[in-house]
């Protein structure tokens, strides 16, 4: 195997048990983020997060997304901003 790509795949590892982890930690925790997402600027569809070594907000009716974030509580913010 390519050592770039090895690297990526790594790196991509990481990032999702980043994200399982900071979920895990939520869950235990029963904390809800303190801002829900917004309906969709372009359709007024419902949106929610997705986690894939990123977290991002996509409506769930148009496809619309926020790039990805570390945390929710950004990705909420930033599609929040969103008009």
């Amino acid at each position: 195997m390519d050592e770039e790509l090895k690297n990526a795949i790594i790196d991509e590892v990481e990032n999702i048990e980043y994200g399982l982890a900071q979920l895990k930690e939520m869950l235990e925790k029963e904390k809800i983020p303190p801002i829900m997402p917004e309906k969709c600027p372009c359709c007024g569809g419902i949106a929610g997060a997705q986690l894939s070594g990123s977290v991002w907000i996509e409506c769930r009716k148009c496809g619309l997304q926020t790039k990805g974030y570390n945390l929710v509580e950004k990705a909420i913010e930033a599609w929040n901003r969103r008009v």
